[in-house]
């Protein structure tokens, strides 16, 4: 059985040329930025001049994320002060992110209807009806639609018809999602539905 590629495998993988020096960020509560810079100086007697060589990694990852060669320090600096910028506001964003997922209000009442939009070769909706809401889940049943307009031999707009549940369709409960309207049916996006006509296509 072959053994899964690790976070530390990957990290064992990256090339560091001999001689570079490793550089890292230290933030204010001791933990380090998820990045690491390696560079060199190397003096040229015949051009008589200093190029700057720079390797950069993100995370765990064993590629590269900037090989670059500068003509003076202070460019090089300028470059290892962005690539870690970068690295802290991704870090803060994504913080940012996981807070609203965790604390998001939940927007979603008993009688809402959510409509889900997909297909590949054709749109398919659906629309389900909040029958209860516990905490941060729901639970819906499929309703029945009505064709409000046919927009071509194939395809129309669709609304929904509340409270005219499927005979075959059955309660289930469902995780809401950041930012509180919305949740996956059926491996399916959904979201409140805004009460106007939805288009709908079928195949031949």
């Amino acid at each position: 059985m072959l053994r899964p590629i690790t976070a530390m495998d990957r990290i064992a993988a990256r090339y560091i040329p001999a001689g570079y020096t490793e550089q890292k960020r230290i933030e204010p509560d001791g933990s380090y930025l998820d990045g690491v810079v390696y560079w060199k100086s190397q003096f040229n007697e015949i051009t008589n001049n200093t190029r700057y060589y720079v390797m950069s990694y993100r995370g765990t990852s064993s590629h590269h994320e900037g090989n670059y060669v500068f003509v003076n320090e202070s460019d090089m600096n300028r470059y290892i002060d962005s690539f870690f910028e970068n690295i802290r506001a991704h870090k803060i964003d994504k913080e940012k992110t996981a807070e609203a997922r965790k604390n998001f209000v939940v927007k979603i009442e008993v009688g809402d209807i959510l409509d889900t939009s997909w297909g590949y070769d054709q749109t398919n909706v659906d629309f389900y009806q909040v029958v209860s809401v516990s905490g941060k889940s729901a639970v819906v049943r499929e309703i029945s639609q009505q064709q409000v307009n046919a927009s071509g031999p194939f395809s129309a707009q669709v609304t929904a018809l509340k409270d005219h549940f499927l005979k075959d369709s059955k309660e289930k409960r469902y995780r809401i999602l950041s930012p509180g309207d919305c949740m996956k049916i059926e491996g399916h996006w959904a979201s409140i539905w805004s009460g106007e006509p939805v288009h709908s296509s079928w195949g031949a």
